[in-house]
C-alpha cells in the first residue's frame, strides 16, 4: 500500500493491517507511529502535576508507543489504540515512580515480608482464622515489635504518588532494624542472619556498581526533577 492509502486508515485499522501484513511492515509501522504520536500528549494531559517536564514525560510515553507498534502481536485481541494507550500510561507511571528518590529496602527485608505473607496464608488454612501479630511472632520466632517493623516495609506503605503535591504526603516509614530479633533463644537467631545478609548485600552493591560501568548512561542524559 502507498503512504497516501495508509493515511486514510484509522489507528485501529492500521494496527489490524500490521497484524496481517507480511510485506511493507516497516512502512506500516512508521505510519502507525506517526499517526499515534497524539496519543502521548493525550495521556500526559490526563496526569496530575507530576513535577516532570512535558518533554521528559513525552520521551517516556514515546517508549511505550514504540513498544506497542513494534510488538503488535502482544496486543492479542485488543484494538491497537487501547493497547498503545495502556503501554504509554505504563511507561509514564514507571518513569515518575522510578525517578523519585526513595530509600531502597534491603533484599533480606523483602524476603522476610514474603515469609510473613506465606505464614499468614498457611495459618489461615490450618486454623481457619486470620492470625494476630502475637501468633505470627510465635510461629516465625520474631519478636512482636520486629513483626511491626517488617510490616512497615510492605511496598504499599511506601507507595509513590504521581502527583507532586501528594508525594509530599507519601508515607516515609523509618524501620528500626534493631527491633527485628528472635522472640525465643535459638542457636541461629534472626538478628545474626540479618547481619550476614547485610554484609552480603554490601558485596552485591560493589558488584552492581562495577556492572553499571559496563552500560553507563550517555553523558547527555538530562537530570530529572525529583522534587
Amino acid at each position: 500500500m502507498t503512504r497516501q492509502e495508509l493515511k486514510g486508515l484509522s489507528l485501529n485499522e492500521l494496527g489490524e493491517l500490521l497484524r496481517r501484513q507480511t510485506t511493507d511492515i516497516t512502512v506500516i509501522q512508521n505510519e502507525l507511529l506517526q499517526q499515534s504520536i497524539a496519543l502521548i500528549d493525550e495521556e500526559i494531559a490526563q496526569l496530575p502535576e507530576t513535577g516532570f517536564t512535558k518533554e521528559e514525560l513525552f520521551r517516556a510515553g514515546y517508549m511505550g508507543l514504540l513498544n506497542a507498534v513494534h510488538n503488535i502481536e502482544l496486543a492479542r485481541d485488543q484494538e491497537f489504540e487501547y493497547y498503545a494507550r495502556n503501554l504509554i500510561k505504563g511507561e509514564l507511571r514507571q518513569h515518575v515512580r522510578s525517578s523519585v528518590n526513595v530509600p531502597l529496602l534491603p533484599q533480606w527485608l523483602e524476603d522476610l515480608n514474603r515469609q510473613l505473607s506465606t505464614t499468614v496464608a498457611r495459618l489461615f488454612r490450618e486454623r481457619n482464622h486470620l492470625p494476630t501479630v502475637e501468633e505470627l511472632a510465635v510461629v516465625l520466632n520474631i519478636a512482636e515489635a520486629g513483626i511491626t517493623e517488617i510490616l512497615k516495609a510492605r511496598r504499599p506503605v511506601g507507595y509513590i504518588a504521581l502527583d507532586r503535591k501528594l508525594r509530599d504526603a507519601d508515607p516515609q516509614p523509618v524501620i528500626d532494624y534493631d527491633k527485628i530479633i528472635s522472640k525465643e533463644p535459638t542457636p541461629f537467631p534472626v538478628q545474626q542472619r540479618i547481619r550476614i545478609a547485610m554484609a552480603l548485600e554490601q558485596l552485591a552493591d560493589i558488584q552492581q556498581l562495577l556492572a553499571q560501568n559496563l552500560f553507563p548512561y550517555p553523558e547527555t542524559e538530562e537530570k530529572t526533577n525529583r522534587s
